[in-house]
C-alpha cells in the first residue's frame, strides 16, 4: 500500500523506505518510536497519494478533490482498525488470551450504535458510547463462564461467539435489517473524530499498562500461578482485560458505522455513500 498497490517497483522503494527510516528512529531515537514513524508515514501517503508512491488510480479521470475525499477516508477507516486493534491486543498480546471472536463485539458495538442514533435520534458520540457500554457488557457476561477455559478451549468458544452473533443479526431482520443491514443510518465519524478517539485511547491503555493492573495483566500471560502466587486475583485481571477488549472492539464498531464510506461509479463516477456495518 505504502509503495503502491499492484506496482514492484513502489513495493521495493517503500520497503527500501520503511527499512531505512526505522533502523534510523531506532539507532538515533527510541526503538519504542519505529512503529509510530511507519504508521505516522503511511497515514501523510494516504492523504496525498491514496493509490501510493508509485500506484497508479484505478479509474481514470478521477479529480484532485476526489482523490483527497478518498485519502480521508482511508485514514479515518485505518484509525477505526487500529482502536480494534488496540483492544483485541489488550487481550491477547498483554494478557496472553487469544480471541477469535471480537469481530463480534464489533458488530454489537456497530448495530447498538446504528439503533440507537436512527430510532432516538441522538449525537452519534451518544450512540458510539451506548455501544461501548453494550459490547463491554455483553463481553463481561459471555467472559465470566469463558474465561475459565484454557488455551484451545477459549480459542474455539469466542470463535463461537463471533458465529452466534452473526446469526442473531441475520435473523432479526426486523431489528438489524437481516443480513443486508440498516439503512439510513446517520454519520458523522470523520477523521478528527476517530483520530480524537485514538489519542486519548492509546495514552489511556500507556497509562494502564505502566500501572499495577497493567503489569498484573502482563504477568498473568508470563505465568498465572506465579501471579496468583504474588496474591493476584488471576480471574479479575482476565475479566478487566475481557472487559477493555470488548469496550474497544465496541468503539471500533459503532465508529466504522457512523464512518462515510465513498464508493464511486465506475460508469457514472458519481458518489454514493452506503450505510450498514
Amino acid at each position: 500500500m505504502f509503495g503502491g498497490l499492484g506496482s514492484i517497483p513502489g513495493a521495493v522503494l517503500g520497503a527500501i523506505i520503511l527499512g531505512i527510516g526505522e533502523t534510523l528512529i531506532s539507532s538515533y531515537i527510541s526503538s519504542s518510536m519505529r512503529d509510530i514513524f511507519a504508521y505516522a508515514l503511511l497515514v501523510i501517503v494516504l492523504f496525498v497519494r491514496p493509490s501510493g508512491l508509485m500506484g497508479k488510480p484505478r479509474r481514470q479521470g478521477i479529480g484532485r478533490c476526489e482523490n483527497e475525499i478518498i485519502g480521508w477516508g482511508v485514514a479515518t477507516l485505518t484509525g477505526i482498525y487500529m482502536i480494534a486493534i488496540l483492544g483485541v491486543s489488550i487481550l491477547t498480546g498483554f494478557t496472553g488470551l487469544f480471541s477469535m471472536g471480537h469481530a463480534g463485539f464489533m458488530a454489537i458495538g456497530a448495530y447498538t450504535s446504528a439503533l440507537i442514533t436512527k430510532t432516538f435520534h441522538v449525537p452519534i458520540l451518544v450512540g458510539v458510547f451506548c455501544g461501548m457500554f453494550t459490547a463491554l457488557a455483553i463481553g463481561l457476561i459471555i467472559g465470566y463462564p469463558t474465561l475459565k477455559l484454557k488455551g484451545d478451549y477459549f480459542v474455539i468458544a469466542t470463535l463461537g461467539i463471533g458465529e452466534v452473533t452473526k446469526l442473531i443479526i441475520e435473523n432479526l431482520p426486523d431489528l438489524t435489517g437481516g443480513a443486508r443491514g440498516l439503512t439510513d443510518v446517520p454519520k458523522g465519524a470523520t477523521f478528527p473524530v476517530v483520530l480524537s478517539f485514538l489519542v486519548v485511547i492509546v495514552w489511556g491503555l500507556r497509562n494502564f499498562l505502566r500501572s499495577k493492573h497493567g503489569r498484573n495483566c502482563i504477568a498473568v500471560r508470563e505465568e498465572e500461578l506465579a501471579t496468583a502466587s504474588i496474591g493476584a486475583n488471576v480471574a479479575n485481571y482476565k475479566m478487566l482485560a475481557m472487559g477493555i477488549s470488548c469496550a474497544l472492539c465496541g468503539i471500533s464498531g459503532a465508529l466504522r458505522r457512523s464512518a462515510p464510506m465513498l464508493i464511486t461509479d465506475d460508469n457514472e463516477q458519481k458518489p454514493v455513500e452506503t450505510a450498514g456495518f
